[in-house]
């Protein structure tokens, strides 16, 4: 049994982002008290550590993607959780839950629909270039 285990039930945390295409959970698996791995769906795990800003003192959490490193502020306010702007997806909010989040089916965000809203911003990109090639190929 895990130390983040009681009684067969997962008290791993995670977090839930909201975003518009539907709610996104992402199990934090920790190894240590400041680092660990944050297990997204379709990308998989992503390691994480705590972070301290040198310039402000502000907590964040840094994810490192392949693509780079991502930054996730921490509010030790009034909330757990707070607003980000995420690549893609456009200003969503997240909270942090402890053991699985009871949201229903319709609410959460599907491979499809992430897809689709995430590729919202490049259609004019994708039909620009798609012209292009398709001009290219009348002048032969």
């Amino acid at each position: 049994m895990s130390v983040l285990e009681f009684g067969g039930i997962d008290l791993r945390p995670r977090v839930v982002f909201w975003t518009p295409a539907g709610a996104v959970v992402v199990l934090i698996d920790p190894t240590t008290v400041v680092s660990g791995s944050a297990i997204f769906p379709m990308i998989g795990a992503v390691p994480y550590a705590l972070d301290v800003d040198p310039a402000t003192g502000a907590p964040n959490v840094r994810l490192d993607f392949p693509t780079g490193p991502f930054l996730l502020p921490i509010s030790f306010g009034g909330g757990q959780g707070g607003s980000l702007d995420i690549p893609g997806l456009g200003p969503s909010t997240y909270e942090v839950v402890i053991g699985p989040p009871q949201i229903p089916e319709d609410q959460l965000a599907s491979t499809w629909s992430l897809m689709s809203f995430g590729l919202q911003s490049y259609w004019p990109v994708i039909l620009l270039g798609a012209g292009v090639v398709f001009l290219m190929m009348r002048r032969r």
